[in-house]
């Protein structure tokens, strides 16, 4: 019997290897030759074929074998496509805020773990009354405390935080590392801190697609009316997500379903070191909230208007390790803090998805002039509600695959003289549009959250990633089109 088992496992394990070789074998096709054997297709020229290969290489490569590995070869590779040198694409890479906030956060982020912070935080979460033996009482209010902490400390700075605090919930109560409830629960609090962060009009895509609106049609948006449009919709999506896993997916959750983790959870008193974690997390929110609030014209504000998100967590950290206790030990250790806290999948995905993504909106590539060419004559004949219905689907199949940003910036203008000329409205095409390219979750070159979310696969499974990732793409479009355009028509 042992010795069948071995062959089995021999076996097994030698078909795996098989399928390993098999697609990176397609990986390097489709890496090398896509570009040189498809020939350019409408206004993607050459140069744009080529990136575009490596664009599909590399979601392939992301999918069937490892997000590490082939993300290097992807922005190296890149360099020989004609959209800049290597020095260049490293530089935007690992040199870009989001990659440098990300891995100081991840720094910031062990040292509250290193004092247990995030256990006690768990603990407190998981030991309330009315969430005990109501697991999915528990989920919505991950998810809520997601939302509402994104709106105060923004998109990453939220995930990282929600997500340790779920890391350590499903340590103590047994939940394993890719189950499909923890899958879903990481994917959640990824999607909805960008509904939280969005909802005010001042963040970076409201502001961006208002201004746009103004610009191109004349038309601005009362922030009251903003506020009571966009607080409804994107509740309303956190909840049709939370929904799926309960009723669509059917999850199990058995393991938190009987209570009986909470009855030998003691929660313990505050630490010392606890307390002085405490108080740097309180010193780490008012650091990122300060540019926003304190005018620039004022001599602090000038100071403050400099930092950048990294260099303020930076300062932060430096602070923290310069201070040493009575007995003359230093609080914690950078070193130590930097190689257990630091998950280099994720930081090597981002980096290359910053010049993967650039590239992709080159406009010498010609393949957002191609997108663009294509979806603008299927709108201009249609009824208004079937228009937004179209523009909005279209923004979010795309937003998953282009920058958002630069997606928003390019569609708005387009839309909205469109929407003038056939008699729609719009403010509602530009709220659509914002909540439409928010929901870029589904696949990893989608967003930076996504690309989190696939670059975490020690607690995500990448299969699991996509059928959530596309769960709430999907769910936040059925809600724009059946709640947000008719309130939008009553608002507007």
């Amino acid at each position: 019997m042992t010795v069948k088992k071995n062959n089995q496992s021999a076996s097994e394990g030698s078909s795996s290897v098989k399928m390993h070789y098999f697609h990176v074998m397609v990986f390097v096709l489709l890496m090398f030759g896509f570009g040189q054997i498809v020939p350019p297709i409408a206004t993607i020229t050459p140069m744009g074929m080529q990136i575009l290969g490596v664009f599909i290489a590399t979601l392939y490569a992301w999918l069937f074998i490892d997000v590490l590995w082939p993300s290097l070869v992807s922005m190296i590779v890149l360099g020989f496509t004609g959209y800049g040198n290597l020095k260049k694409i490293f530089l935007e890479g690992f040199g870009s805020d989001i990659v440098l906030t990300l891995l100081f956060f991840f720094i910031f982020a062990a040292y509250l773990e290193e004092t247990g912070l995030n256990r006690y935080m768990a603990t407190w979460l998981i030991t309330r009354k009315f969430l005990i033996g109501k697991p999915w009482r528990l989920v919505l209010m991950i998810f809520v405390a997601s939302y509402l902490v994104a709106t105060i400390m923004g998109v990453y700075a939220a995930i990282l935080v929600v997500w340790s605090i779920v890391y350590n919930i499903a340590d103590t109560v047994g939940l394993e590392k890719r189950d499909r409830l923890v899958g879903f629960i990481l994917v959640g609090v990824a999607n909805v801190v960008m509904l939280g962060w969005g909802v005010f009009p001042f963040t970076l895509f409201p502001l961006q697609g208002l201004t746009l609106l103004a610009k191109s049609t004349g038309v601005s948006v009362d922030i009251v009316k903003y506020l009571i449009f966009m607080a409804p919709i994107s509740v309303i999506t956190l909840l049709s997500y939370h929904i799926g896993g309960k009723y669509i997916f059917k999850l199990d959750t058995s393991v938190l379903e009987t209570g009986d983790y909470a009855k030998n959870m003691k929660l313990e008193p505050v630490t010392k070191e606890q307390k002085v974690a405490i108080f740097f997390s309180i010193v780490f929110i008012l650091a990122l909230l300060a540019p926003q609030v304190v005018p620039k014209t004022t001599a602090i504000g000038a100071v403050l208007a400099k930092f950048t998100v990294p260099a303020t967590i930076a300062a932060l950290m430096a602070i923290i390790c310069l201070i040493k206790t009575k007995d003359g030990q230093p609080l914690t250790s950078f070193q130590r803090l930097g190689a257990n806290g630091t998950n280099w999948s994720i930081i090597v995905l981002m980096a290359c998805t910053v010049p993967l993504g650039n590239a992709l909106e080159l406009k010498d590539a010609g393949i957002i002039q191609a997108l663009t060419t294509t979806w603008t004559p299927l709108l201009s004949n249609l009824h208004p509600f079937l228009f937004y219905a179209l523009s909005f689907f279209i923004a979010l199949v795309i937003t998953q695959f282009v920058h958002n940003l630069v997606l928003l910036t390019i569609m708005t203008p387009i839309l909205t003289t469109l929407a003038v000329s056939i008699g729609a409205n719009p403010i509602i095409v530009t709220l659509g549009l914002i909540l439409a390219i928010m929901a870029a979750i589904a696949t990893p070159g989608a967003s930076s959250r996504s690309a989190l979310v696939f670059g975490n696969t020690e607690w995500v499974a990448p299969k699991d990633a996509y059928i959530f990732g596309i769960w709430a793409a999907f769910s936040a479009y059925l809600i724009i089109v059946v709640l947000g355009i008719p309130l939008g028509m009553l608002l507007f």
